[in-house]
């Protein structure tokens, strides 16, 4: 099912880790993998193995759980400030 599928992981590193170990193994081959799990649990670890991967890949950098202002919670403010012009 998810061969040649485009996959998109949004809040589940475990499941990105499981897709990746499916990858290595050769049990399927996803025509691109989108990762973008946050947080601080297996975060890292599950992007690093997708990146690991002969399969195109989008990543998410980082670990910290972020959203823009509007965008359904709250914003964490760690005084970064960018000036729009």
């Amino acid at each position: 099912m998810l061969d040649r599928a485009i996959v998109l992981i949004g809040n589940a590193p475990l499941a990105l880790a499981g897709l990746a170990r499916m990858i290595i193994h050769g049990e399927v081959r996803p025509r691109l993998v989108i990762a973008m799990p946050v947080g601080f649990v297996n975060v890292v670890e599950s992007k690093q193995l997708i990146m690991q991967t002969e399969v195109p890949h989008i990543v998410l950098r980082g670990t910290a759980r972020r959203q823009p202002p509007g965008c359904g919670g709250p914003a964490r403010d760690d005084g970064e400030r960018k000036q729009i012009a």
